[in-house]
């Protein structure tokens, strides 16, 4: 605008863009837009894009974002190498597992161990999990925490969910002995079978936009296929163009 504004350059600027007196400025097409109105500006927009479409120069096969990126402190939560096994995984003979640990902690009961937790876990399952690492140094397999619990004093009315827990445990009669139930501390499970013995979890490490963390989008040649890329720690733009 600079070279535009002045006086012997930007002459022949002027003249090709056919400004005679009165030079737009940064806010011109704001104010504008703004003195159209919500409804007529879109309503023209999509006039524009008609027109775009019947000369081919849109195709709507790519939806493409222009923005500015902004560095930021983002870091990426979740395991890197999830897979569709860690939405729901399953974890047999847990409940004969559970009832062990509490028995073996009642029987250490004097040994002021009431309120410590009891953790179970179960192997990772994920297919996409190396072996080894660049070095050829075998990789340890993480595990995943189904849930956490411990034991607690109970008062005269025991909540529901926790008589449920400790009949599920078979575990019930022991603690009632103690005057003890079972407080949930932590929990990924999403369904119990107890005729079958065996749970489902959700991995805690699972991110929540998956495809997000994969990179997935278009391929820019073919439209019809889509491409991995890696996550960048930045973020920005809010602009989007058809082509």
């Amino acid at each position: 605008m600079k070279v535009v504004r002045d006086p012997e350059r930007g002459l022949v600027y002027r003249d090709y863009a056919g400004f005679s007196e009165r030079i737009p400025c940064e806010g011109t097409f704001s104010n504008f837009r703004a003195r159209l109105g919500e409804n007529l500006y879109i309503e023209i927009f999509h006039v524009l894009v008609d027109i775009f479409r019947k000369l081919q120069m849109i195709t709507y096969n790519i939806l493409a974002h222009d923005g500015t990126l902004y560095p930021t402190w983002a870091r990426y939560k979740g395991c890197t190498y999830f897979c569709h096994q860690c939405e729901a995984i399953t974890v047999e003979n847990i409940i004969d597992r559970v009832k062990k640990r509490i028995l073996y902690r009642l029987n250490k009961i004097n040994e002021n161990n009431l309120g410590t937790e009891i953790r179970v876990y179960a192997p990772c399952p994920s297919e996409r999990f190396p072996e080894k690492d660049k070095k050829g140094k075998e990789i340890k397999r993480p595990k995943v925490e189904l849930f956490a619990c411990k034991l607690a004093f109970s008062d005269d009315d025991i909540p529901v969910g926790q008589r449920n827990t400790a009949i599920l445990f078979g575990v019930n009669d022991e603690l009632e002995k103690q005057g003890l139930c079972i407080k949930t501390l932590r929990t990924n499970v999403t369904h119990v079978n107890a005729v079958d013995d065996f749970i489902t979890i959700r991995c805690p490490k699972l991110p929540k936009d998956t495809d997000a963390r994969i990179g997935v989008r278009r391929d820019p040649q073919n439209p019809d296929k889509s491409q991995l890329k890696s996550a960048r720690p930045v973020v920005g733009g809010d602009s989007g163009a058809l082509s």
